[in-house]
């Protein structure tokens, strides 16, 4: 399993609206039905594990804002709409949110070719820049490793 990138995120509280979790529910479901019956179950584990793509995936539920918040809704609204199907599908959605202070980061991990978790896992990393950061599994760290 590989990481294909992390997102960090303001962490906000409070609760998505019924209505939009509803509706989150019904398009998140309906899409990613439709990705299993057009491309198979790993192409939904290849998108969902894009950090870019799952920021937009949670917009286009209707998730608009750039908050801790998305993750936690998006999953949740899968969960209800998938694991109804999960033995017809084949996918399962486990996890979910919980309360932690300062910014939320989200790691996202597939693995089709990856060969080595350290050298060059991920194929992004999102986040607000901070400064030089040392990346020790990029493939030109290998003398530093």
């Amino acid at each position: 399993m590989g990481k294909t990138g992390h997102a960090d995120l303001p962490l906000h509280y409070g609760r998505v609206p019924r209505w939009l979790s509803e509706r989150m529910a019904r398009l998140g479901g309906a899409i990613v039905e439709s990705i299993v019956l057009d491309y198979g179950r790993s192409e939904v584990i290849k998108r969902i594990s894009d950090p870019l793509w799952f920021q937009s995936f949670g917009a286009v539920l209707g998730m608009d804002w750039h908050s801790s918040g998305i993750t936690t809704s998006v999953m949740g609204a899968l969960k209800k709409s998938l694991n109804p199907l999960s033995d017809e599908l084949g996918i399962y959605i486990c996890g979910g949110g919980g309360k932690h202070s300062g910014y939320a980061r989200r790691y996202h991990w597939h693995s089709v070719q990856m060969e080595s978790f350290l050298s060059d896992p991920h194929t992004a990393v999102c986040g607000n820049n901070q400064g030089l950061i040392l990346n020790m599994v990029h493939n030109q760290a290998d003398s530093t490793r």
